[in-house]
């Protein structure tokens, strides 16, 4: 906006109207710069906008594009210009490499604020939001430090525009501005939908167990693999731990190409991008399937593609800082198909089936997030009084979703009666041994006995239940691995015999 421009010192130059184009607009202040001495610094911001990285107009630049082209093109080696300067601002790499080959060009990388930057910052806005009621300051689940640590990879202007607004700087409001950084332009990663941390979730208390240590001691996870049958809730746990650590959960995925090199270089700018933005949680679901082993899972593999992928991978996962802000969160329902470099990099925590006390809540949360609402207890009567199957969580928010369809097509509030229909009309999903033996090859797998189900839940003072299949597995209250593994031993031979 020429307008705004405050001419403190240089030359007398007179600035173009608001609704001039910038190729016009820059053109008449070089034309008015030709005639004074006085050095001048003229600086031209969204260089990126302006003369893009990929190109302009998809090839075809208009007549402005073109002066605007050739104004900057030509002004380092204009004689009458010679006392000034011009400096093109631009975001990295999205300006066009073309100022990279021109005589009397220069690239300067400046790198984003880092931790002490970003901290001074919002001492500033904290300061200056005191005396200005007009001026935005930190949310209330904010301090200077916390902001200071979770804003990684954003730019002061992102911030200040929003301050100066008047509106909050809060942990949503970075998590959410940092997962479209993540997700915009090549490179970019799915990122899942921010929530309210465990306030989504029902039970979780393997989760609640292990991250509270690192939260006392101010500190991240490193790299973290969810290990449990399909449908019990390890891609929502995910989106937990970024929902509690204030970072945004990238998905790692779609990077896998049919030309040579370019997956490893797609994984790389993927890489670069989330280290850039730290703390982030990078997730990777089904991981037995992308790092299975190190011959690979994906077809003939003749480039040798899937072997380095897994090399680039696993260096990532073992050489990243584990204080760089970088959480790797991996999920599986076969944790005995994972090779042993990455399980010695992780932490293993079991993400079983919910017991019957969470399947009522898992049913509640969801009949909620549909708007309505139904006591967990009467719920839990439901379910009491059903058969003894194991249900999975993406079957409980399903049934809570029948239950909600049946009673809009009468136009009322879901009654206990909607959800006794429901689940008396489920056939599916009564877990056989295919889902028992992935529960216990995840609870064998775990790396800590702290986060099992029923001593993390006992842990933090919640209710304790044990599912059917691990109390036989059980001893004066601990895990009898002898008779796991010969339990493992039986499944392994009845779902190979099915």
């Amino acid at each position: 906006e020429w307008g705004d421009v405050e001419m403190a010192r240089g030359a007398n130059v007179t600035l173009p109207d608001h609704d001039v184009p910038p190729g016009q607009a820059l053109h008449q202040i070089l034309t008015h710069l030709r005639g004074q001495d006085v050095p001048t610094l003229l600086m031209v911001q969204f260089g990126d906008l302006l003369v893009p990285e990929g190109g302009l107009q998809h090839g075809t630049p208009t007549s402005d594009q073109a002066l605007l082209v050739e104004a900057l093109a030509n002004f380092p080696t204009d004689p009458l210009l010679a006392p000034h300067r011009l400096v093109l601002m631009g975001v990295r790499d999205a300006v066009h490499p073309l100022f990279d080959t021109l005589p009397g060009w220069v690239t300067e990388s400046v790198d984003l604020p880092d931790r002490a930057h970003l901290h001074a910052a919002f001492e500033r806005i904290t300061k200056a939001a005191a005396n200005r009621p007009d001026l935005g300051a930190l949310g209330p689940d904010l301090t200077v430090d916390g902001a200071a640590r979770a804003a990684g990879g954003l730019r002061l202007d992102d911030i200040l525009r929003r301050t100066s607004t008047g509106t909050a700087v809060t942990r949503q409001w970075i998590q959410a501005t940092k997962g479209e950084l993540l997700s915009g332009g090549q490179g970019g990663m799915q990122v899942l939908q921010p929530g309210n941390g465990f306030d989504r979730i029902a039970g979780a208390a393997s989760i609640k167990v292990y991250l509270q240590r690192y939260l006392r001691a101010g500190r991240l996870p490193h790299v973290v693999i969810l290990a449990g049958p399909p449908g019990t809730g390890k891609s929502l746990s995910a989106g937990v731990i970024g929902d509690v650590l204030g970072a945004p959960v990238a998905r790692l995925e779609g990077f896998f190409s049919q030309w040579l090199g370019e997956s490893e270089r797609i994984l790389r700018t993927m890489q670069s991008r989330a280290v850039a933005l730290a703390p982030v949680v990078i997730y990777m679901d089904e991981v037995d399937g992308l790092l299975g082993n190190r011959e690979g899972t994906h077809g003939a593999d003749t480039g040798g593609t899937t072997s380095r992928i897994f090399s680039q991978l696993l260096s990532f996962t073992g050489d990243a800082d584990p204080d760089g802000g970088i959480v790797v969160v991996a999920a599986t329902n076969r944790p005995d198909l994972l090779d042993d470099a990455l399980l010695s990099r992780a932490t293993v925590i079991p993400i079983l089936h919910p017991t019957r006390s969470v399947q009522a809540e898992i049913i509640r949360l969801e009949l909620r997030r549909q708007g309505h609402d139904l006591p967990a207890d009467d719920i839990l009567k439901v379910i009491d009084a059903g058969d003894t199957g194991l249900r999975s969580g993406r079957t409980m928010a399903r049934l809570a979703s029948r239950a909600v369809l049946e009673a809009q097509g009468e136009d009322r509030p879901v009654t206990v009666r909607d959800i006794e229909m429901a689940a008396a009309d489920l056939v599916e999903d009564v877990s056989g041994p295919t889902d028992e033996l992935m529960a216990l090859l995840a609870i064998r797998a775990t790396t800590w006995q702290s986060t099992l189900p029923w001593r993390a839940a006992a842990e933090m003072g919640e209710q304790v239940e044990v599912l059917p299949y691990v109390q036989p597995l059980l001893v004066n209250g601990r895990l009898d691995t002898k008779a796991l593994d010969n339990r493992i031993a039986e499944l392994r031979l009845a779902v190979e015999s099915f």
